[in-house]
């Protein structure tokens, strides 16, 4: 009885358009799974997770997903299981979106759909990349682009550069980085993809930072922000604003810096993502021992060490591990202050 009185509730929402579905997924989705109605499910828990994944409520999204992957075909199941490795790879869980792109691959690779195999590899490729695991990251890569390149899967191939691009600029490679993000730029405004325009820009805008053009960075970053502005991802918006805080920074305007950085870390905190959050604090406390304000700098830094020291993140791990001494010993937030105060963070971290 209890089933049947669910279905009939669905049953009623459909019946009043396709308006009220739109605006009652969440509640399709909690009757189709209470009324056993697997058909439902399929539809409801699905497009119930895209709803909440569009909007950043990334544990509802995860949920949803996971109950979908419980009833969906296989043939079915890939598509969802990169949805559910993306938003698992946003909210910092980074370990176990690697393992839900890896079962994607397996999945696709086992029902022979090789494209799709193809872009659960370039998945995991920029997955790994945000581990530090540059080596795995470039062979998976490399592995998918192949295959998009057989195909003819433009979008794919530029996504596979962009990733490469970044690795390269990682490990420092600036000419290979540049090189991968002017073929992958080309290929996005050739297709229209407008939300990778500005990320490519904001790519270039770093390496352009790292090699010292910094009239450059600032103007590859200040078009990036207008494109992702205009594309309206607030993720993205976020990370053009930490980029543009980095810059002022760098010029020596804390107070345009500290603007850019309270901005960037709202948008952050807004879609879930936990490590921009961290970073922010960290920038944002560079910013305020700029402008000299050590009471607010030392709390940012407290919250950036936090964050980092929890994150499992070896790259990062690595930096810090030499400085903790520094940072536990009695003392050590006062040593901020005094004539070493404007040495940031960032530098004292890289000292070693």
């Amino acid at each position: 009885l209890r089933a049947r009185l669910h279905r009939r509730a669905a049953e009623s929402i459909e019946e009043a358009g396709a308006d009220e579905v739109e605006r009652q997924l969440e509640v399709l989705a909690h009757h189709s799974r209470q009324g056993e109605d697997v058909d439902r499910q399929r539809t409801y828990l699905v497009r119930a997770g895209v709803a909440a994944q569009d909007r950043y409520a990334n544990a509802d999204a995860a949920h949803y997903y996971t109950q979908a992957l419980e009833v969906l075909e296989p043939a079915e199941q890939t598509p969802v299981l990169r949805r559910l490795g993306k938003v698992l790879e946003l909210a910092g869980r980074w370990p176990d979106a690697e393992a839900i792109f890896q079962q994607g691959t397996a999945l696709a690779a086992s029902l022979d759909d090789r494209v799709l195999a193809a872009w659960c590899r370039a998945d995991l490729g920029e997955n790994l990349r945000k581990q530090a695991r540059f080596d795995d990251a470039a062979d998976a890569l490399v592995e998918a682009m192949a295959e998009f390149e057989r195909v003819g899967e433009r979008a794919g191939v530029g996504t596979a550069l962009h990733v490469l691009g970044t690795i390269a600029s990682q490990r420092g490679d600036y000419d290979e980085a540049r090189s991968n993000y002017a073929a992958s730029l080309a290929i996005r405004r050739a297709i229209g993809d407008r939300a990778a325009v500005g990320s490519l820009l904001s790519n270039l805008g770093l390496v352009a930072e790292n090699l010292g053009d910094l009239d450059e960075a600032v103007r590859y970053n200040e078009e990036a922000l207008a494109v992702r502005q205009e594309v309206g991802e607030r993720w993205a918006i976020s990370i053009s604003q930490n980029n543009l805080g980095m810059m002022a920074l760098a010029a020596g305007d804390f107070a345009l810096a500290s603007t850019r950085f309270a901005e960037s870390m709202r948008l952050a905190e807004e879609v879930g993502d936990r490590w921009v959050v961290a970073v922010g604090h960290h920038n944002l406390g560079n910013a305020f021992v700029g402008l000299g304000e050590l009471d607010r700098a030392r709390a940012d830094f407290a919250a950036a060490w936090e964050a980092y020291d929890s994150h499992d993140d070896e790259w990062i791990d690595g930096i810090l591990e030499p400085h903790r001494v520094w940072w536990d010993s009695d003392g050590a937030r006062e040593r901020l202050q005094g004539a070493e105060a404007g040495l940031t963070l960032l530098e004292r971290l890289l000292a070693g």
